[in-house]
């Protein structure tokens, strides 16, 4: 991974297709994998959030492939 361009409010990255696998593979445990009593209290975040990114990440790795 490499940092590009970091700001206030957002940072850019450059990930490599293994990396990108990971954090898709790690969102899909969020996602599909866990069962967290109170989700959005210990994730700080509404699951679907997590599930657009996933939706965001996947056909990203597939073109890469």
């Amino acid at each position: 991974m490499k940092l590009k361009e970091p700001a206030a409010d957002h940072v850019s990255f450059t990930l490599s297709h293994h990396e990108l696998g990971a954090m898709g593979n790690a969102l899909n445990e969020v996602c599909n994998g866990l069962y967290l009593t109170d989700f959005e209290s210990k994730m700080r975040r509404k699951p679907e959030e997590f599930e657009q990114i996933l939706d965001e990440i996947i056909p990203v790795y597939r073109k890469m492939k």
